[in-house]
């Protein structure tokens, strides 16, 4: 297994392994990386192009991810359990990372001015499963740079357009 790192662990990075290429999109395992903390890579292998797409998505609705103005004075954990209980006007288009792989996890993201925050934590109905093995059980946040988001995924799809 051939693991790959683009960006930095301690503000934004993806770090993936491709396991298949033939005869399907590259398929293998995925962690992003955001401030140090890790979101993903706990359930096993996942199709890459996927969460490429769904990466590529975020920088395509970036200006559709303002919150209303009052919700920007909420703590992170008002504004988590606000969004985890369908509270917040179109919830998901907060969504981040949507998709097999991260699941297990509650992930949003919002902008504010030239930055994504990115607000998650592991489901709690599996905690007693992951919390023995390291993986945090509370909320996590982390700020990353809108242009660096934007060139750490455009270098994850370029290396898997090679890798295929």
């Amino acid at each position: 297994m051939n693991e790959n790192l683009i960006g930095d662990k301690t503000t934004f990075a993806i770090e993936y392994s491709i396991l298949m290429v033939d005869p399907s999109p590259p398929y293998g395992n995925c962690i992003i990386w955001l401030e140090g903390n890790s979101l993903g890579g706990i359930e096993g292998e996942i199709y890459l192009t996927r969460v490429c797409q769904l990466l590529e998505a975020v920088i395509l609705i970036k200006n559709k991810l303002f919150l209303e103005e009052p919700f920007y004075n909420l703590s992170h954990t008002e504004l988590f359990n606000l969004m985890r209980k369908d509270k917040i006007d179109e919830t998901s288009k907060y969504w981040f990372l949507y998709t097999e792989g991260f699941d297990l996890f509650d992930n949003y993201l919002y902008r504010r001015n030239d930055n994504f925050h990115f607000l998650w934590q592991l489901t709690p109905k599996v905690w007693k499963e992951f919390e023995p093995q390291g993986i945090p059980t509370q909320l996590l946040s982390a700020q990353v740079a809108i242009g660096m988001y934007e060139k750490v995924v455009n270098q994850f799809k370029n290396a898997l357009m090679l890798s295929s």
